[in-house]
C-alpha cells in the first residue's frame, strides 16, 4: 500500500468501510432522514441511530461543494413545497435510495452490508416539506438545539456565515417565508448576529411549512439528558417497532466532536454557552430569536419550552 494516499490513510483509521462496502436494499422503505441546522447534534444522533438500526449513514449529500451531482444547488437550497421540478426529483431520488458513493458521503458508514440508510443533513431545512411532499414515505427526524449553544459553537469554530447572503439572494424564499425580517437578516453584522440568523430563519421555514405528522421534532437538550426515554419517543412517533442496547446510547459520541468539545471535557453540553458567551452577545441572539417569534421555543433558559 503507499504512504500518503487517501486509501492508506482511511485504511489506517480503520476506516475501511467508506470505501468497501455492499448495499443491495435501495428502497425507500429503508430511508431516515435526520435534519437541522447546523452544530444542533445532528451527526450525533444519526450515529446513535445507525448504532441501532446497523444503517448506512450518508453525510451531508447536499453539499455542492464535496458532491458532484448537487453542484448546482445552493448551500441553503430553497424549494417551494408545491414545486413541480423533475431534475430535483431525480436528484434526490438517486441520494435518498442510496445511489451514491463517495468518500465524504461514506465518511461516516460503518457497515459492510447496510440494510438501508440515514441521511444526515444540515441543508435541507428550506426544502424539507417538498421532500416530504414529493417523498412521503420517508420518515423525518428534526432536531432542534438552544440558539446560543449552536451560535457559541459555530462562531468557536469560525463558521462561515455567507448563508447569509445565500437566504438574501433568493427571492422566492425571502417572499414567501422573510419578507418582514428582511431588514434583520440584512442588518446582521457580527459574527454572532449573522449566526443567529441563519439559525432563526432556517428552523423558522422549516417549522412554518411541516405539518405535525410530517416529522418527528426531538431537542438536543433531551436528547442529551434522557437519550433511552427521547428515543423511545421518536420510535413511537415513527411506528418504528425496535428495541436497542442502551449502553450504546450511553457511550455514543459524535463523529464531529472536536478536542475542545464540551462533550470531550466533561462539562454539560446543555448550559456551556452560559459561561463562554458574554450577556450582550446572549441578548443579541436572543433579541433576534424574539423577532423571528420563536421564544416559544428557546429563550434564556437552557431548556427548550414544552411545546413539542
Amino acid at each position: 500500500m503507499l504512504k500518503g494516499t487517501k486509501f492508506s490513510k482511511i485504511v489506517n483509521k480503520n476506516r475501511i468501510f467508506n470505501i468497501f462496502f455492499f448495499e443491495k436494499n435501495h428502497s425507500l422503505n429503508n430511508t431516515i432522514l435526520v435534519s437541522g441546522t447546523g452544530r444542533s447534534g445532528t451527526t450525533w444522533l444519526a450515529e446513535l441511530l445507525t448504532q441501532i438500526f446497523k444503517y448506512r449513514i450518508i453525510f451531508e449529500p447536499f453539499n455542492p461543494r464535496k458532491v458532484k451531482i448537487c453542484k448546482n444547488l445552493l448551500n441553503k437550497q430553497y424549494i417551494p413545497p408545491d414545486s413541480i421540478n423533475s431534475t430535483y426529483s431525480q436528484l434526490f431520488n438517486k441520494i435518498l435510495k442510496g445511489e451514491i458513493r463517495s468518500l465524504w458521503v461514506d465518511q461516516d458508514n460503518k457497515y459492510f452490508r447496510p440494510q438501508g440508510r440515514i441521511i444526515k443533513t444540515i441543508r435541507a431545512s428550506f426544502f424539507l416539506k417538498w421532500l416530504k411532499n414529493n417523498f412521503p414515505k420517508i420518515p423525518i427526524i428534526y432536531i432542534l438545539r438552544h440558539p446560543c449553544a449552536v451560535v457559541e459553537s459555530r462562531t468557536r469554530l469560525n463558521w462561515a456565515t455567507t448563508d447569509i447572503d445565500i437566504i438574501l439572494k433568493q427571492e422566492n424564499l425571502m417572499k414567501d417565508h422573510l419578507s418582514s425580517l428582511n431588514h434583520i437578516i440584512s442588518q446582521a453584522k457580527t459574527q454572532i448576529e449573522r449566526n443567529a440568523c441563519i439559525w432563526a430563519a432556517e428552523n423558522l421555514v422549516a417549522l412554518n411549512t411541516m405539518e405535525h405528522n410530517d416529522w418527528c421534532i426531538t431537542t438536543y437538550e433531551n436528547l442529551y439528558l434522557n437519550p433511552e426515554m427521547e428515543l423511545k419517543k421518536i420510535f413511537r412517533e415513527l411506528k418504528f417497532d425496535i428495541d436497542f442496547n442502551q449502553n450504546l446510547i450511553k457511550n455514543t459520541l459524535s463523529f464531529t466532536v472536536k478536542k475542545d468539545s464540551t462533550l470531550l471535557k466533561k462539562t454539560n453540553p446543555i448550559k456551556a454557552w452560559r459561561d463562554i458567551l458574554s450577556t450582550d452577545e446572549i441578548n443579541q441572539i436572543l433579541e433576534i430569536v424574539e423577532k423571528f417569534s420563536l421564544d416559544n421555543i428557546y429563550s434564556e433558559d437552557i431548556m427548550p419550552k414544552k411545546f413539542l
